[in-house]
């Protein structure tokens, strides 16, 4: 398990630093609002458009395809097919952790709206990441939710993010006040 939650973090630090190469990802994301400490803040990333790129980077890193696949950062044709691609292409990528703050899975939305292409793409489910048990950002508000007995639930990742800044800017007010 702990293999497979490193391998995670690998695929998060390489999303990372795709993001820094890609200017065309950082505008999109400032144009929505995120500037670069917002980024770093919520570990915002890209996905390269690349089939191979993500799976080669882990290969060199040690990590085997049937790894790759567990962790749900590549897929494959057919089951049991050797030729697994890149999962996330082309795509500002949203780390998904769960309760303990263990990243366990990623979220990802196109940069170019296509008839062929879903506008948004999830980490299947695995071992580790259970669609129906994570919810995006709760390793962040649980806190909030705690203090204050109540929760609000959105729908999309960047409206999760919206609610969390706006939190933690009127917590800062409240401690500034």
């Amino acid at each position: 398990k702990e293999r497979i939650l490193t391998l995670l973090e690998e695929a998060q630090g390489f999303f990372r630093q795709a993001l820094q190469k890609n200017p065309v990802a950082q505008d999109y994301l400032k144009a929505r609002g995120y500037d670069k400490k917002q980024q770093d803040q919520f570990g915002l990333g890209y996905a390269p458009d690349s089939f191979h790129e993500l799976t080669q980077h882990l290969k060199e890193k040690g990590y085997s395809e049937k790894e790759m696949l567990e962790a749900g950062v590549a897929s494959q044709r057919e089951v049991g097919d050797h030729h697994s691609y890149d999962r996330f292409r082309d795509r500002i990528t949203f780390p998904i952790h769960d309760a303990q703050n263990r990243l366990v899975a990623f979220g990802g939305r196109t940069l170019k709206q296509s008839a062929e292409s879903a506008k948004y793409l999830n980490s299947p489910e695995t071992n580790y990441y259970h669609k129906g048990q994570t919810l995006y950002c709760f390793h962040l508000a649980k806190q909030a939710i705690r203090e204050k007995d109540q929760a609000t639930v959105v729908e999309g990742y960047f409206d999760a993010l919206t609610a969390q800044m706006k939190v933690g800017l009127a917590r800062a007010l409240k401690k500034f006040n």
